[in-house]
């Protein structure tokens, strides 16, 4: 019986070719700080360090599955600009299709000749430009860029209705100017307002403007076009696209009149691990940060504290990203596909110190 893709990497992973300089390298090292006798041990250090990194990769190297071509038009799988993207309940995947003026539809498998399986939200209106969604419920929060609002819609419905919305161009109390990406927690929408420098906060209920928090600089609290957004437990994520890095504030200890900053992941346009190159997107899922980078052109997986863990190359720029138990997509502006789903991996088990012992 034929072996499955999934199965052809981890034999592939087992038998790693073992590099003669590599391990020259390593034996003349332990030589000079270890007895022979200490070697038993340092080959366990040694096991148990690809466990580790094996147990860090929460994804698998190669695409599942890609979704979509990148052109303009209103049939099914079609993607100008797609930015955000959100997995609903039942496993489909909801795209804000920026230049197409709708959020679309799509079944994870992508099946392109069941045109039933994908279905669109047309947004009326020449500018409303989606590039940003949150799902809370039975609402969808939708940010609109071209007309700088933010719109509360019901999931369940096709129309495009809009059932409250906020904004309206400019800096004031309440406006927005070019916004990007939403969150949802606590009862609170949140906005990335980016040709602000801020973020707006609005009520679940009526999209009534509460309070903004943040200004244009490259301090604490501070943004330079804040993009991707989200909410995990009681803090914020946002992605500070042109400072570079993800900056993380309280939702706990919010206020009604500010959100205070609590650290900073990143920082300064870099290709290395735990750096960004203009991020744009970011979700949490499995307890692990997610961003995808447009300078970059690049998935990382991060922990919670900044911890690089994995990076994957993508087909090119990526804007949004998100992912469940069993799935990670990358939206992605240009290339030969709109979306790229990666499978999540079951990460193999860290050796125990008895276990190593033994």
């Amino acid at each position: 019986m034929p072996l499955t893709r999934r199965q052809r990497v981890r034999v592939a992973k087992e038998n790693l070719p073992l590099e003669p300089n590599v391990l020259a390298h390593v034996l003349s090292a332990l030589s000079v700080h270890h007895k022979p006798s200490d070697m038993a041990a340092a080959s366990a250090v040694c096991r148990g360090w690809y466990e580790r990194v094996e147990a860090a990769n929460s994804i698998e190297d190669e695409p599942d599955n890609v979704i979509g071509e990148l052109r303009s038009g209103d049939k099914p799988f079609r993607f100008d600009r797609p930015h955000d993207a959100i997995f609903l309940p039942n496993g489909d995947i909801c795209v804000a299709d920026c230049d197409n003026f709708r959020l679309q539809i799509v079944s994870r498998e992508g099946y392109f000749a069941n045109e039933s399986s994908s279905r669109e939200v047309r947004l009326t209106g020449g500018t409303s430009c989606p590039t940003g969604v949150a799902l809370a419920g039975e609402s969808l929060f939708v940010v609109e860029h071209g007309s700088h609002q933010v719109s509360k819609l019901r999931r369940q419905s096709n129309s495009g209705h809009r059932h409250a919305i906020a904004g309206g161009w400019g800096g004031g109390d309440g406006q927005l100017r070019h916004p990007w990406s939403v969150a949802v927690a606590s009862r609170r929408v949140y906005v990335t307002d980016t040709g602000n420098d801020r973020v707006s906060v609005f009520d679940t209920e009526k999209l009534q403007w509460l309070f903004s928090f943040g200004k244009r600089g490259s301090g604490s609290g501070e943004f330079r076009e804040p993009r991707g957004i989200a909410a995990h437990d009681s803090e914020l994520f946002v992605a500070d696209y042109a400072n570079h890095r993800i900056a993380v504030f309280s939702i706990a200890d919010a206020s009604d009149a500010t959100c205070p900053p609590v650290r900073i992941i990143g920082g300064g346009d870099s290709s290395i691990a735990g750096r960004f190159s203009g991020p744009s997107g970011v979700c949490i899922a499995n307890d692990k940060l997610h961003v995808a980078e447009i300078g970059g052109e690049r998935l990382q997986l991060l922990s919670l504290d900044g911890l690089p863990l994995q990076c994957v190359l993508t087909c090119g720029p990526c804007s949004g990203v998100c992912a469940d138990d069993e799935y990670v997509c990358v939206t992605c502006l240009e290339g030969d596909h709109a979306l790229t789903l990666w499978r999540t991996q079951t990460p193999t088990g860290i050796l125990t110190p008895r276990s190593i012992s033994e």
